[in-house]
């Protein structure tokens, strides 16, 4: 069970977020955007780090799970003259790679993006340049 603290950052999380794409839809530099909302620069700019903090610690932990070992079913067929440290098992999706290839899908942290055929280039544009200034550590 989270405790209020908790719930509380996460809240503040998910808010400053939202203010930090809005300043960089604005096309406003982060002063000029802080001035025009009323916020205090240093405030941004605090919540902006613990935000770009937070998702390189969530991708850290997803390059550390990618490297676990894949989960060994439970009941593996014995395979002859194999020693257990030579077999290894992989989940692997038929589904997927028998798809046509209509949109691509990207996420990073808490972010998604798909783009498809019907997407247009000047969005696709904008959306990148936003991506590139939140994740601007990357």
């Amino acid at each position: 069970m989270k405790s209020v603290n908790q719930v509380k950052r996460q809240e503040s999380l998910k808010k400053w977020l939202e203010l930090i794409k809005d300043q960089r839809a604005s096309g406003l530099s982060a002063l000029a955007y802080c001035k025009r909302e009323g916020i205090a620069s240093t405030t941004f700019y605090y919540w902006q780090n613990q935000i770009q903090k937070l998702l390189i610690q969530q991708h850290e932990q997803r390059e550390k799970a990618k490297a676990l070992p894949a989960a060994k079913p439970a009941s593996p067929k014995p395979v002859a003259n194999a020693k257990k440290a030579d077999v290894q098992f992989a989940s692997l999706s038929l589904a997927a790679s028998t798809k046509a290839l209509t949109s691509l899908e990207l996420r990073y942290g808490p972010v998604q993006l798909t783009i498809t055929e019907a997407t247009s280039s000047e969005l696709l544009k904008r959306t990148l340049c936003v991506l590139r200034d939140v994740f601007s550590t990357c």
